[in-house]
């Protein structure tokens, strides 16, 4: 009887490693399956990444010109204001300018 029992344990035993191999073996294909899909996310983002920093650039480059385009007008503008009050001055009384 002792013989028969350890037979049965030595039989589970071998079914249990068995299934404990197998699931082994699916739990590793399933950590290769999502290492590979953790690596291809890696590789969209990246690309998103260098999409987004090129957008970036090119947004501060067109708000570098813009500024720029503001500095004129405000130059141009006091420029223009300096211009009437030199005229204004120098005209002293006499009738209004026609700037036409």
């Amino acid at each position: 009887m002792t013989q028969r029992v350890c037979s049965r344990n030595a039989a589970s035993w071998k079914k249990t490693e068995a299934m404990t191999l197998g699931e082994a073996a699916a739990a590793e294909t399933k950590r290769r399956s999502t290492q590979e899909r953790i690596e291809q996310t890696g590789h969209v983002l990246a690309g998103i990444k260098r999409e987004a920093e090129a957008e970036s650039e090119l947004l501060n480059q067109q708000r570098s010109e813009a500024a720029a385009a503001a500095e004129r007008r405000r130059s141009t503008a006091s420029d223009l204001r300096r211009l009437e009050t030199s005229v204004r001055s120098s005209t002293r009384g006499s009738s209004s300018i026609n700037w036409n």
